[in-house]
């Protein structure tokens, strides 16, 4: 039998150049590259009462929702360690097992998604507003969409307002899901034709929005078919023979959108393609640091905040903790962790921690409750806290607001979202 990988190579060192390469390459982004890493703790935060209701819509999407909990931890440690052994040398035989292996891992990711998100509550991490740059992400989600388009032969265009590149506040987690939904949906559906996407700045009442075409070339859709485009599980008679996809994403999407006060629709002609028009709301932005004011951030200036500073990881989840640990060592900062409470506090008694990032989701504890600990421990220190979690049912929502965190990074994340987020802390810290 064939050896995969042609001599002995440093795991840990290669896994550091790669995290190294997505953070620094100016073709990588924060909606690039993200590390697939759920916690096992899921059905701890749900109640009783929502197992025995899993007869009930709400309850059987919660049930889904653990179910891919439980698939995307092996599945996030899978993809990592695929990325890693394509940093060997390979032969073509073997790279060609590797990159079938990819695919088939990005495919059940996908599923993961879209599993994960039907419950409604894990979509209170999208809810949040943050300052960002819409036009600057909606170029970031075309050239990531650029190759998958190029293979099936399809133009991808794009029509953006100048006026969305600057920094509003609002929703970017929502904008990046629900717009690249909408054109994994248009690639999936447009053979050798054209999707544009176009981008405007409105106005409603007293606020911006942000208005998204995703026009495509598609089949279309019949009336019958469009009126249940929203419902779940609703696929069309081209999503049925495509056989990609459970028709759960344009549901989960046009229920976030109505939680932010948006709006989600589409118009479709047979034969002819379809528009999907999407509308969020835009805010002027709230300035936290003069790097942000001016649109941008200076990776060498967070990176400077960083060096030496020590964070004390707390993930009851090995491989979470693993990659978590590896990723921040890389920005030049000391780590230690822990896997209980217990250990987290027995540490901070024995050293001094500029950052804690804490898992709220822990076994017969929670993240919340080991902050507020720390708090009072540490009340003469300049340190910051930064929650991390799967996703927030509203009483962990309660818990994380009174523990008063700094910082909130949402698994899976990106490495430039944790470069950032830490970063940002360190300066309010400070």
């Amino acid at each position: 039998m064939e050896t995969l990988v042609s001599g002995e190579k440093n795991i840990r060192t290669l896994f550091r150049w790669r995290i190294f390469q997505s953070l620094w390459s100016t073709r990588r982004s924060d909606y690039e590259y993200g590390l697939a890493m759920m916690d096992d703790t899921t059905e701890r935060e749900m109640g009783q009462n929502d197992v025995q209701d899993a007869s009930g819509t709400f309850g059987a999407s919660r049930m889904l929702a653990v179910a891919a909990h439980d698939l995307r931890t092996p599945l996030g440690a899978m993809m990592a360690t695929i990325d890693l052994l394509a940093q060997t040398d390979l032969d073509d035989r073997q790279r060609s097992f590797l990159n079938s292996l990819k695919d088939t891992s990005e495919q059940m990711r996908l599923l993961a998604d879209e599993l994960l998100h039907a419950d409604q509550s894990q979509l209170l991490a999208d809810r949040g507003r943050r300052n960002h740059n819409p036009g600057e992400m909606l170029r970031a989600l075309l050239g990531l969409y650029q190759a998958q388009s190029d293979l099936q032969g399809t133009l991808l265009d794009d029509q953006l307002d100048p006026s969305l590149s600057v920094m509003y506040m609002g929703y970017p987690l929502a904008l990046q899901r629900i717009v690249g939904n909408l054109l994994e949906n248009a690639i999936k559906f447009t053979k050798n034709g054209t999707i544009k996407l176009t981008a405007d700045l409105g106005c409603q009442g007293d606020h911006h929005t942000v208005i998204v075409h995703v026009r495509d070339q598609g089949p279309g859709m019949a009336p019958h078919e469009l009126e249940a485009l929203f419902s779940p599980f609703s696929q069309g008679v081209a999503g049925k023979d495509s056989q990609q996809g459970s028709g759960l994403g344009l549901w989960i999407s046009s229920g976030l959108v109505n939680e932010l006060g948006g709006a989600l629709s589409a118009q479709s002609v047979l034969a002819k393609g379809t528009d999907m028009r999407l509308e969020l709301p835009l805010f002027p932005s709230v300035a936290e640091n003069p790097g942000e004011a001016a649109g941008s951030i200076d990776p060498e200036e967070y990176r400077s905040r960083m060096t030496g500073k020590s964070v004390l990881v707390l993930d009851d989840n090995p491989t979470s903790r693993e990659i978590l640990s590896t990723v921040l060592e890389t920005f030049g900062m000391s780590v230690l962790s822990a896997a209980t409470a217990e250990d987290a506090l027995d540490l901070a008694e024995k050293k001094q921690f500029d950052v804690f990032a804490l898992d709220l989701n822990l076994p017969g504890s929670s993240g919340s409750d080991v902050a507020l600990q720390l708090r009072e421990r540490t009340a003469n220190s300049q340190c910051a806290f930064i929650a991390l979690t799967a996703g927030l049912k509203p009483t962990a929502m309660e818990k994380f607001e009174r523990a008063n965190f700094d910082g909130f990074v949402a698994k899976p994340f990106a490495v430039k979202t944790l470069f950032e987020e830490v970063g940002r802390v360190l300066t309010i810290a400070a």
